[in-house]
């Protein structure tokens, strides 16, 4: 995000054994946002209210393919035909 932005609360960190994100609130100039920041990576996205709402409406098989298509993916099925 280019523009500037004000935080508006801290972290809540969140992590399991997979992954460690911080998740606050912040405004900026179009808005609330909710920023996701992984340290790891060093990215974040910042998402607007109706982003929010469109992710409570996506199911879990969405979100396996969405982190397997960023991960690589499972490993491949045997393809070979006899």
């Amino acid at each position: 995000m280019s523009e500037n932005y004000e935080a508006l609360t801290p972290y809540i960190d969140v992590t399991n054994e997979f992954s460690h994100i911080l998740v606050r609130k912040v405004s900026t100039k179009n808005g609330v946002r909710l920023e996701i920041f992984s340290p790891a990576t060093g990215t974040r996205v910042f998402l607007d209210p109706l982003q929010l709402e469109y992710l409570t409406m996506v199911d879990i098989k969405t979100f396996e393919k969405i982190i397997d298509l960023i991960s690589g993916g499972p490993p491949e099925e045997d393809k070979n035909v006899n």
